[in-house]
Formats: structure tokens, sequence, C-alpha cells
């Protein structure tokens, strides 16, 4: 199934780093975030500590897909 959910990542407002919580996920995952302009400013896979120092402070949208689900969160920068 292909459902929406709201985890929590932390920190969040963040600054230099994101972690994210896949330590329940199976198999592969990718993450995308998005600027508050809706463009895709970063893509990986597999990856759980993400470096933020280089963005901009501002509004992000992120976004978190493994086999199974898609979750989202909106993350500030300051």
């Amino acid at each position: 199934g292909s459902t929406s959910n709201l985890i929590s990542i932390f920190p969040n407002p963040f600054s230099t780093f994101i972690n994210l919580p896949v330590q329940n996920f199976k198999g592969d995952f990718e993450v995308l975030i998005y600027n508050s302009l809706g463009n895709l400013i970063f893509k990986s896979q597999n990856q759980s500590i993400i470096s933020t120092i280089n963005f901009p402070k501002g509004i992000y949208y992120l976004n978190l897909k493994d086999q199974n689900n898609s979750y989202h969160q909106k993350l500030i920068k300051n």
C-alpha cells in the first residue's frame, strides 16, 4: 500500500544535520528533500544522517519512501 504518514525527524528545527528514523524500515529507502518552492534539492538512497550545513535557512519538505510506505515531514532550518 502507498500510505502517507508523518514521522519524527530530529532535530527540527535543524541546523547542520538531520537524523532519519529508519531503523524500522525493511530494505532500501529513498530520501527526497524539497525547498519551499517545491524544487528538489537533495536526493539519496539508504542514508539516515544527512548533512544540511549548506542548506539556506527556511522551510523544507522531506519525503521518505521505502518499499511499502511514503512518509513526509515539514522541516525548518534556522
